[in-house]
């Protein structure tokens, strides 16, 4: 299966993956680019030290 199956279903499909994967909505954003930001599933359970030590 290649990147692109038919134009113009891949936003819902992203949108159905993540829901049913249990990520919660993806935000969308275009301003001259395209870019999807996906919640991840687990960062309820990373307490602040951890997130500290991912986000350096």
């Amino acid at each position: 299966m290649g990147y692109i199956e038919k134009w113009g279903i891949g936003t819902s499909e992203v949108l159905k993956k993540c829901l049913l994967n249990g990520n919660g909505e993806p935000t969308f954003y275009s301003n001259g680019t395209f870019r999807v930001e996906v919640k991840s599933k687990y960062a309820a359970s990373i307490d602040d030290r951890k997130r500290t030590i991912i986000n350096t």
